[in-house]
């Protein structure tokens, strides 16, 4: 898992370069590392935990990514345009 986190940090690094190349290869190397991710996290539970928690972390799991794909995708509406000066919207 923390093989995956390090390759969807380099697919985000590569779509911090402003031409569209970049950020196409960016975003399919960070889709690729969050499939994974999506698949191994369930897998590890289901390898690891004891027998009667296993139905609950899988629920927590699924809520929790979720609602962090929510939370970042509110968090970049705070994010400029790029008309306007270089300040956060509140």
């Amino acid at each position: 898992m923390l093989a995956c986190c390090m390759i969807g940090t380099l697919g985000a690094a590569f779509t911090l370069v402003q031409t569209v190349e970049f950020l196409l290869v960016g975003r399919t190397i960070f889709g690729f590392a969050a499939g994974i991710q999506c698949v191994a996290t369930p897998r590890m539970v289901q390898d690891y935990m004891p027998t009667k928690w296993k139905t609950q972390t899988a629920v927590v799991w699924n809520v929790a990514q979720g609602l962090g794909a929510f939370i970042g995708l509110c968090t970049g509406l705070l994010l400029p345009s790029m008309t306007e000066s270089p300040q956060l919207i509140i």
